[in-house]
């Protein structure tokens, strides 16, 4: 018995420590990465559940989000699908964080 009691404690000490390793290093790869910067100003820290809106076109924008693959102009420039970055507002590059926090009034936005 006391020995069964040792190996469960030992082996979680064990999962536990292999799991610490494990994040810290994921932690070191996402740190010193030079893709997916986007991402990483939005979602610094590994290990984390990314949790999703229930509407499914507001989830997917919001994926897209963080992946940098969104119908703003800056992406599509680019990609070449677009001639020029500058907003319509005529205030800057039209990428997210203009959208969200630099336009100014109502604007229509095309979901895929």
């Amino acid at each position: 018995m006391i020995f069964l009691i040792y190996s469960i404690v030992y082996q979680s000490k064990t999962v536990s420590d292999i799991s610490d390793t494990v994040v810290a290093r994921w932690q070191d790869r996402w740190d010193n990465s030079t893709t997916g910067r986007v991402t990483y100003e939005m979602i610094a820290v590994v290990g984390y559940k990314t949790t999703y809106p229930r509407n499914r076109c507001i989830a997917v924008s919001y994926a897209r989000l963080l992946v940098h693959d969104t119908s703003l102009k800056d992406h599509q420039y680019r990609l070449g699908l677009e001639d020029t970055r500058l907003c319509e507002c005529g205030q800057g590059i039209e990428d997210d964080y203009h959208f969200f926090f630099d336009v100014q009034g109502t604007r229509t936005v095309e979901i895929d």
